[in-house]
């Protein structure tokens, strides 16, 4: 038996009954996009193994059947033995579109896994833990790789950047408040190392030590490093002889945190 293709019968049979084939009513009721639905549905997409274990333990929840009832094999009696009739299934408020009088709102669409985001208007970003400084640095750190952090694909269009260039980090120390806070994550465009006339803010390593800085280029070739934090953090100069100890990470782009990037 094919699960995959098994779990699209069951998915199709329960469209079929409980919203007499209606697919945008089905969209409607349960939270789903129009584009996850596709994607359940296509026998090609992602070749045709769109309802992982995940998604169909979701779908099961959402509709109000039996748990792993989709890798069961498909067959009319059987969806009848499960319950089949749009009046089996129990449907909650939660389930149910966003109304608002005062201006327009859209369905908030939760999801439990990575597995079941739109994939056309969805971006992953890779998430390390590099424990990066805003203090005094760390002399030593490890990178550990987490679950990527998923972002719209058009905010990150407007971000000016490849997304196989960006990387996601964490913020450790106070040397960047009140812009950036200990513990904020940081988004890193590591194609974008030049320092512009104003200033920005970078991920770097300064002498072994990994660091979130704004640096400035000074006329003579060296680099301003300046914490946001002034009353607490000296700015210091790497001198031209010296930026051989300086290795550029990354511009900052995006932070998500307590701070006033």
């Amino acid at each position: 038996m094919d699960i995959y293709d098994n779990r699209r019968q069951w998915l199709t049979y329960w469209i079929q009954t409980l919203v007499n084939g209606d697919r945008s009513e089905f969209e409607r009721q349960y939270g789903y996009s129009r584009s996850q639905v596709a994607q359940f549905l296509s026998r090609t997409y992602q070749d045709g193994r769109s309802i992982g274990d995940i998604a169909a333990r979701r779908l099961e929840k959402k509709l109000g059947f039996a748990d792993r009832i989709m890798d069961t094999p498909f067959s009319d009696a059987a969806a009848q033995a499960a319950g089949g009739s749009a009046g089996d299934v129990v449907r909650t408020a939660a389930s149910a579109p966003a109304h608002s009088k005062g201006f327009p709102a859209r369905p908030i669409t939760t999801y439990d896994s990575l597995d079941e985001l739109p994939t056309e208007t969805t971006i992953l970003i890779t998430h390390v833990d590099v424990a990066l400084s805003a203090g005094n640095g760390r002399e030593t750190w490890h990178v550990e790789e987490k679950e990527p952090l998923p972002f719209q694909a058009d905010y990150v269009r407007r971000l000016d950047a490849s997304p196989k260039h960006l990387v996601a980090v964490k913020v450790r120390g106070d040397s960047m408040e009140p812009r950036l806070f200990d513990d904020d994550t940081v988004v890193v465009d590591k194609a974008d190392r030049r320092i512009p006339t104003g200033g920005g803010v970078f991920a770097l390593v300064y002498c072994g030590e990994m660091l979130v800085k704004r640096l400035f280029r000074l006329p003579d070739g060296s680099i301003r490093v300046v914490s946001d934090n002034k009353e607490k953090h000296d700015p210091f100069i790497v001198p031209p002889e010296q930026l051989e100890h300086i290795d550029i990470v990354g511009r900052v782009k995006y932070r998500s945190g307590m701070g006033d990037f």
